[in-house]
């Protein structure tokens, strides 16, 4: 899934914190993304965890 402004929108989470973000356009109806306080991300697709990776792979 590409990365695209709806996504990639700076979001924070405190210590312990998780964050469930809606997609909001159409195309992205079904899918929640994951963030977590130490920049861990995933997306959830009807009940299911997909491309759990750093969101900044280069640190």
């Amino acid at each position: 899934m590409e990365e695209d402004g709806e996504w990639t929108e700076k979001r924070s989470a405190e210590e312990g914190e998780i964050l469930i973000i809606v997609g909001e356009d159409e195309e992205d109806e079904g899918w929640m993304r994951v963030l977590s306080c130490k920049g861990d991300v995933g997306y959830i697709w009807r009940g299911r965890l997909f491309s759990a990776r750093r969101l900044d792979e280069t640190g």
